[in-house]
């Protein structure tokens, strides 16, 4: 009987994690698929697995030679796979950062399409953007000044406007690497208010390299997606 070799590499993973928090994230929040995106897991031969704050998507390749890591059903060129980001424990919600954006009206738009790479951590959230006394800031709103990058403690706005050195306004957060206001997108209709985050991961060349789920040989090349709340 001929022997049937299988074997799988992780295409990528998402980690959520809140800095500063303790317990496994995936105990708190879902990560799920939209429709199209599920219906692409068998055409590609995709599994989902959990591990410590991560959703860890695997797909078959082939087992082994030239082409060992090569996923046995190519990928083809700009296929987008779609999350969705769920926060059903509110108490967790409330703990984080976001729990003061307006997520009504708004959703978090995340992707591997930025280029917002931290040492070694490979990020799906914008950079955060520059301290204005011209714009509006809610309660968790994260802004940088220099090198230098602090949350909203209390809102304002350009009518009444507090700079960074004011201590009864902002706290100073360790780095620019957490998702934050410069990620909100208006919400779709179509998508349900339970999901506070979208998460895009594309397959394309055009991509940043570190970005690139392939690499120039067309195999996986296992990349650990980012994405941070603060505590």
């Amino acid at each position: 009987m001929e022997l049937i070799k299988t074997r799988y590499r992780i295409l990528f993973s998402l980690e959520v994690t809140l800095v500063g928090y303790p317990d496994d994230s995936t105990r708190y929040i879902k990560i799920i698929p939209d429709p199209p995106t599920s219906d692409l897991f068998p055409v590609y031969r995709i599994l989902s697995r959990k591990q410590k704050n991560t959703k860890v998507i695997l797909i078959l390749v082939e087992p082994e030679g030239t082409t060992q890591d090569v996923p046995e059903i190519p990928l083809q060129p700009d296929e987008v796979f779609r999350f969705y980001i769920k926060i059903p424990d509110r108490d967790f919600l409330s703990r984080t950062h976001i729990a003061g954006y307006d997520l009504n009206t708004n959703m978090l738009s995340l992707s591997n399409e930025v280029n917002h790479v931290a040492g070694t951590e490979i990020l799906l959230s914008r950079p955060i953007d520059s301290y204005s006394s011209s714009d509006n800031y809610e309660p968790g709103y994260l802004v940088r000044s220099g090198s230098n990058f602090f949350r909203a403690i209390q809102a304002s706005n350009s009518g009444d406007p507090h700079p960074v050195t004011d201590p009864d306004y902002w706290s100073s957060i360790p780095s620019g690497t957490f998702v934050s206001q410069a990620d909100l997108q208006p919400r779709s209709t179509t998508v349900d208010l339970d999901s506070l985050i979208v998460v895009d991961i594309k397959h394309s060349v055009a991509l940043p390299s570190d970005y690139q789920l392939l690499d120039g040989d067309s195999k996986c090349k296992e990349v650990n997606y980012k994405i941070k709340l603060l505590s």
